[in-house]
């Protein structure tokens, strides 16, 4: 993900990658042969905050929305109705990865899943 900063030469580029220490490295080492690196945040055994957004598309009759709006999923914050089409609806979601990966098991037993669409993840200190 990309973001601007208060200096507009610079952007904020968020990677979230599982990995060993040497190919963290690797994976700088070949970033800095494209463009420039600053700096580097290892998240490792940090005390962060993530989270997740994602869209998902699924099967709803207009009469079952009200039902959808009230699923309380693994302490999920909340779905919120993004947009509706005939016969579906697109859901609004954000949370830890955990979290949105147990709104797409539930809504997809429920419904069934038609699209999913996923910003991958960020973190902040906590």
């Amino acid at each position: 993900m990309t973001s601007v900063t208060d200096d507009p030469k610079i952007y904020h580029l968020t990677f979230s990658v599982l990995c060993t220490p040497d190919e963290a490295r690797l994976l700088v080492y070949q970033l800095g042969r494209i463009i420039e690196v600053n700096e580097v945040f290892d998240a490792t055994n940090k005390d962060i905050i993530i989270r997740e957004f994602m869209l998902i598309k699924i099967n709803c009759p207009e009469e079952k929305i009200p039902e959808i709006l009230g699923i309380e999923i693994y302490n999920s914050p909340g779905l919120k109705i993004a947009g509706r089409g005939e016969n579906c609806v697109t859901v609004e979601v954000t949370g830890n990865p955990v979290q949105l990966d147990a709104v797409i098991i539930e809504l997809g037993k429920k419904y069934g899943v038609i699209n999913i669409v996923r910003s991958g993840t960020v973190c902040v200190m906590n």
